[in-house]
């Protein structure tokens, strides 16, 4: 019998048209997902074959998604068809062992399943062979295939996926004999990946219980391959040990055991009677309900409604779609799925932090920062909701009991798409109250009320509602078109969720085609959001227009009672296009194109919208026009005084600049070549009076030639005035950025505002594995520090200089720049700012205007007795937030000078940032904060990690760097990022505790961003622009800091700045005169090693703790025992070796006192990557950190730490 039951269900599905058309789509994804591979940086450039290791098990992990939706929609029905064809009377009339009928069935859908997601296997073998048929990809980007890797992720993904998403929806529907709990199981473990990704990041290694409860396994696998480099992702196997080995046990564990339950309990007589009184329960008990209120008898004719009663059946359809609608909202798995989610986003609400580095402090519940981070976790859950729910709604009009009324009723043939359409409505606007529910939920906890109404009638009316809308319908054209339970759950799953995997992968970069993904904003309070409502009002009606084109024709394809074929109903289609149905298609046909060539023409043309494609072949482009003007001379700005009028109500700016230029060159300058931003368009150019004339003028590049009247020569210096003007129109195809940072409540000019002069290096391909891809030649290592002048790090069209601003805005408006307030004058409605710059400074300012609050304080120098002013620009922040704003400000300043020297302005600004315009920043005494990074956290009770401290700090001592010339020379970084956040770290009174989570975050970005690096890593020293510059200065400063001491570290920096200051600035600081102070202030031997190590070569350390054992003594002592181990990591030649350790680090052991903590620090030393411990305590100690000053930059710092 098992055998007859296996082999039965097999041939049945492998029949199906279900399960081959499943199979290519599968396939199909595979071939998308990884041609589309834009989102690794490395598979960009070629360095990382499309068809690497790393790309195998991504892949075969991210399968996992598909293995639990697709497969228990093809799992769920293989019991109940039985069930619904009457079958199983048929087959209860055999003798039929119900445990062989179990097995059978079961195997066969295993069997089923595997075949289905075996297409991943498929599609990663014939992806070169795709690739080169098409002309897709050259034949370098790919490899031989790995079969060994491939293999193996079939055994680890594939196959333990398949077995626990087939038994559990198995034993679900067995058991219960719905498949409702199958859909709410589904839900549940896809919609907790989500939740877990949601609350503790997407990407970075978790923490280990993290990894072992991910039920799709996406977290584990990242726990291994995230740190990955490019040579590791090519030939490197995933460990089956630890968290992996735990979670494939567990998830095998309980599937299994559901399965041997339901088993064991499984009888297909009572299976089939269970489930017979189960569906006549509720029918008859409505039957014995009284018909009439009264018990007379009606008398009156009846009236048959013929099909021409309009009114009446649009009537009834309404109500029918209100009875569909609320079975569906009732059904018990909806609404605990529905629950669950919205306890689940409350959750997320109280636990969300920023991400990286700013997510160090909580941040408090507003509608505009809240629900968008809630809509993105929520998008699984409620897209399966209406995928499987709303599709099996539309199914049961052609279950077999039903089918014949249905056909034989008067009812005309628009009434049953129309019920349906009507119960998805309602059903998208219960899914969007879900995630609204979760921030209310929220915010009533922390006892915080918003009332924003603005933000939350957007993101829920015109994002989030129209996206459910787009879920439905989609559930519901697909089983239009397919009248196939399965095959349109499957195709609803695949069509709602291609969009989201498009915009992950960069596949899709142009939102007129992401038919089912919201367009969130990044919204402010600072900021007015015209731009982003009509842009989402915009798309709601663009594809809401769509939709109702496809609902119409899938009303003409919809059978009455038994499904028929679609040739059948294709042929029948003349007779149900009625004037009505077609006038409504037309219609919603010309909102469709009208609203497609709105869009495009706001969104693309006016918005300029690129491709990441159409911008490499920009930037190559502009290389090629233009490279040689990089090694002509050009002039350097030595002062600006510039003229602005903002017109925030026409997105409009115009400006005039009259630059001071000098040659520096000792050949005569003839031309000037002039970069502007993309909306920016010059109306003149003029010097002395005289205008100039143009050679060239390239929309395309934004670039622009003018001829000199006569030649500048050597030392010479000449006024040049530029007249410019900028209009935006439109708004962006990015979903959070802002097109043209100039808004009616808000603008805000960045340094990309202004205009260059010279060949602009940062508008080409710097990367040399990409640069091969397009045929350029690679850059010379030094290509970016070359310069027959001195410059500065920033830009080479000037250095240290002196400028004024004059911005007229309107008089509702308070405008920041920097410098001084040196006048401000009122007329008509708008105001007039003057600030001046007179302390040399870096060019390129910033300037923001907005309806700002202001506060102020004063710091008095205690070494100089100077009165520093500052001044806080704010909207809407907490009373608490300024108070410990201005006192770290204070902070911040005494300590600084202490190092630094005199502070070299006469006042400190602090502004903020409308949220999404751009990030921190500093333009001389100038402080950009966005909102969300610092004026919306939450101080109503200390964080663990004072961020605010943090923040003001680095950025004070940036504004000191602000009048320090950094050479433009290699490892800049050195002194630009990582001074200040040394400062930050030492200086702002952090915890040792805040400190170490604050190291590890920048750790892990240094970590991920050396392996998106396709040469070889740069040494400290010799970092310039690569990805990992920033974080890896920061941590080789702080390392510096600890290895030599904090008191010899401040008298280098101070040894520094006072050499550049005596100099009177004719000499840059550069890196190597910082390393070089720092050689000279170690003495000891190996502490010279590691400086050299840390700053001349790339070496990474390992350190573990391992047998940690603390046994208490007779004498009330303890003891404590543990083996440390260690590792240097050395890259050499493309490649990491492992090297064990030999020499010092420090251990710290932290001991509680009271409620509070103490520490005692002591050397150990390494031989051969071996260290023994052994202390003799008056107390055990309450935790154990090996490396805690952070001396060594170590690659996990989870695993230095043991909590005992």
């Amino acid at each position: 019998m098992f055998v007859t039951s296996f082999l039965f269900e097999l041939k049945y599905r492998l029949r199906s048209l279900a399960t081959w058309g499943c199979l290519i789509a599968m396939i199909i994804m595979g071939y998308r997902e990884m041609l589309g591979g834009e989102w690794d940086a490395l598979m960009q450039s070629g360095r990382v074959a499309r068809n690497s290791p790393y790309a195998i098990y991504y892949l075969f992990m991210y399968y996992t998604f598909w293995a639990a939706t697709v497969g228990s929609a093809l799992v769920i029905p293989t019991l109940l068809r039985d069930l619904n064809s009457k079958t199983a009377d048929y087959l209860y009339s055999f003798d039929i062992n119900s445990k062989h009928y179990f097995l059978g069935k079961y195997l066969a859908c295993l069997v089923i399943v595997l075949l289905v997601m075996s297409s991943v296997a498929i599609a990663m073998v014939t992806l070169p062979v795709v690739s080169n048929l098409f002309g897709l990809y050259p034949n370098s980007d790919f490899i031989a295939t790995s079969w060994p890797h491939i293999l193996h992720a079939m055994l680890l993904w594939v196959l333990p996926a398949c077995v626990v998403y087939t038994a559990i929806p198995f034993a679900l529907t067995a058991l219960t004999g719905r498949a409702t709990p199958a859909y709410a199981a589904m839900m549940m473990a896809v919609g907790s990946f989500v939740m877990i990704t949601a609350l503790f990041g997407d990407g970075a290694p978790q923490a280990p219980w993290l990894q072992i409860m991910d039920p799709l396994g996406k977290v584990t696998v990242e726990g291994q391959i995230f740190y990955w480099t490019a040579e590791q992702r090519m030939v490197q196997f995933l460990s089956l040990d630890g968290a992996l080995l735990y979670n494939r046990l567990l998830y095998l564990a309980l599937a299994l055991t559901l399965l041997a339950i339901a088993w064991w309990r499984f009888d297909l007589a009572k299976f089939r009677t269970s489930n017979s009184q189960t569906s006549s329960a509720k029918p008859a008990a409505k039957a014995q309900q009284p018909t009439h209120r009264s018990r007379q008898i009606n008398t009156s004719p009846l009236t048959l409604m013929t099909k021409n009663a309009v009114t009446y059946w649009v009537k009834f359809s309404a109500h029918a779609g209100y009875l569909q609608a609320r079975q569906i909202i009732t059904n018990k798995a909806f609404f605990f799925s529905m629950f669950t989610l919205t306890l689940m986003l409350i959750i997320a609400g109280l636990s969300y932090r920023l991400p990286g580095i700013e997510g160090s402090s909580a941040i408090l519940p507003k509608t505009y920062t809240l629900l968008p981070v809630l809509i993105y976790p929520s998008l699984i859950f409620t897209m399966l909701a209406a995928a499987f729910f709303v599709v099996d709604q539309c199914h049961k009009d052609h279950q077999l009991n039903t089918a014949q009324l249905v056909a034989v009723c008067p009812a005309p043939d628009w009434h049953a798409p129309l019920s349906h359409i009507i119960s998805a409505v309602i059903v998208a606007i219960v899914l969007m109250l879900v995630p609204v529910s979760g921030l209310v939920g929220a915010q009533l906890i922390q006892g915080y009320i918003d009332p924003d109404w603005q933000s939350l009638l957007h993101l829920s009316f015109i994002v989030l509602l129209p996206l459910m809308l787009a879920y439905v319908f989609i559930a519901i054209i697909s089983y239009g078109l397919l009248q196939s339970k399965v095959a349109a759950q499957v195709l609803a799953v695949m069509l709602c969720i291609s969009p989201a995997i498009f915009n992950e992968t960069n596949a899709v970069e142009n939102f007129m085609y992401l038919w089912a993904w919201p367009s969130i904003a990044q919204l402010s309070e600072l900021a007015s959001t015209e731009q982003f409502i009509l842009r989402d009002l915009n798309l709601m009606l663009y594809w809401l227009s769509f939709y109702s084109v496809l609902l119409v024709l899938v009303s003409w394809l919809w059978p009455r009672g038994m499904i028929a074929p679609f040739k059948e109903r294709l042929m029948s289609l003349p007779q149900k296009v009625a004037p009505c149905s077609l006038a409504i298609m037309l219609l919603a046909g010309t909102v469709f194109i009208f609203q497609a060539k709105s869009v495009h023409q706001d969104m693309i043309i006016d918005g300029q919208f690129e491709t990441q494609s159409d911008g490499y072949i920009a930037q190559v482009d502009y290389e090629s026009r233009y490279r040689q003007f990089n090694t002509q001379p050009k002039p350097k700005i030595s002062h600006a005084e510039i003229a602005i009028s903002l017109y925030p109500d026409k997105r409009a700016v115009q400006y005039i600049a009259n630059l001071t230029l000098t040659n520096p060159y000792k050949q005569a300058i003839e031309q000037l070549f002039i970069n502007t931003n993309d909306f920016t368009e010059i109306e003149q150019v003029s010097t002395f009076g005289s205008t100039l004339s143009s050679v060239t003028t390239d929309h395309t590049h934004h670039v622009s030639l003018w001829d000199l009247n006569s030649p500048l020569a050597f030392g010479h210096r000449r006024q040049l005035s530029i007249e410019a003007s900028v209009r935006y129109q439109g708004y962006s195809n990015r979903a959070t950025n802002y097109l043209g940072k100039i808004t009616n409540h808000a603008s805000y000019i960045d340094a990309d505002f202004w205009p260059t002069l010279g060949f602009e290096k940062d508008k080409i391909i710097k990367d040399n594995a990409l640069r091969d891809k397009f045929k350029l030649a690679p850059l010379a290592p030094d290509f970016f520090s070359q310069s027959d002048t001195s410059d500065v790090y920033q830009h080479n069209d000037a250095d240290l200089i002196t400028y004024t601003l004059k911005i007229e805005a309107p008089s509702d408006q308070v405008v920041v720049a920097p410098g001084e307030l040196v006048g401000q004058q009122s007329l008509d409605k708008r105001q007039t700012y003057e600030y001046e710059i007179t302390t040399p400074s870096h060019w390129k300012p910033a300037i923001v205007s907005a309806a700002y609050q202001t506060r102020q304080s004063v710091w008095t120098s205690p070494n100089t007795g100077q009165k520093i002013p500052i001044e806080l620009f704010y909207f809407n922040a907490d009373e608490i937030i300024i108070e410990t704003m201005l006192k770290r400000a204070k902070h911040a300043l005494e300590h600084g000078e202490s190092v630094f020297g005199t502070y070299p302005y006469n006042s400190l600004k602090i502004a903020a940032l409308p949220q999404g315009m751009g990030e921190q920043s500093v333009s001389a005494n100038l402080v950009l904060i966005p909102e969300m990074a610092a004026w919306q956290h939450n101080y109503r009770q200390l964080p663990s990690i004072d961020w605010l401290a943090y923040t003001v700090h680095r950025a004070v001592a940036q504004v000191w760097w602000q009048n320090i010339a950094i050479a433009n020379t290699t490892g800049y970084p050195l002194l630009s990022q990582g001074i200040p956040t040394w400062f930050a770290l030492t200086k702002s009174g952090l915890s040792g505790e805040a400190r170490q989570q604050l190291l590890a975050t920048i750790t892990d970005d240094y970590l991920l961003a050396r392996t998106k690096e396709s040469a070889e890593e740069k040494s400290a020293l010799t970092l310039t622009h690569q990805p990992y510059a920033n974080s890896k200065s920061q941590l080789a400063v702080y390392a510096a800091s600890q290895l030599i001491g904090e008191d010899k570290f401040n008298q280098v920096i101070e040894d520094v700045v006072l050499s550049y200051h005596a100099q009177k600035g004719m000499q840059f600081v550069s890196a190597l005169h910082l390393y070089r102070n720092l050689s000279q202030a170690v003495s000891h031997p190996k502490h010279k090693k590691q400086l050299y190590a840390l700053y001349q070569q790339v070496v990474l350390h390992d350190f573990t703790i391992h047998n940690l054992q603390i046994e208490q003594l007779n004498d009330n002592h303890y003891s404590l025992v543990a083996d440390l181990k260690a590792v240097s990591i050395e890259q050499q030649h493309g490649e990491a070796l492992r090297v064990p350790y030999t020499g010092a680090a420090s251990v710290t052991m932290y001991f509680e006192q009271t409620g509070d903590f103490e520490s005692h620090a002591q050397e150990v030393y390494f031989n051969q990557g071996q260290a023994k411990l052994r202390m003799y305590l008056p107390q055990p100690p309450s935790k154990l950190f090996l490396n805690e000053n952070g001396a060594f930059v170590d690659i996990a710092y989870s695993d230095n730490v043991r909590q005992l």
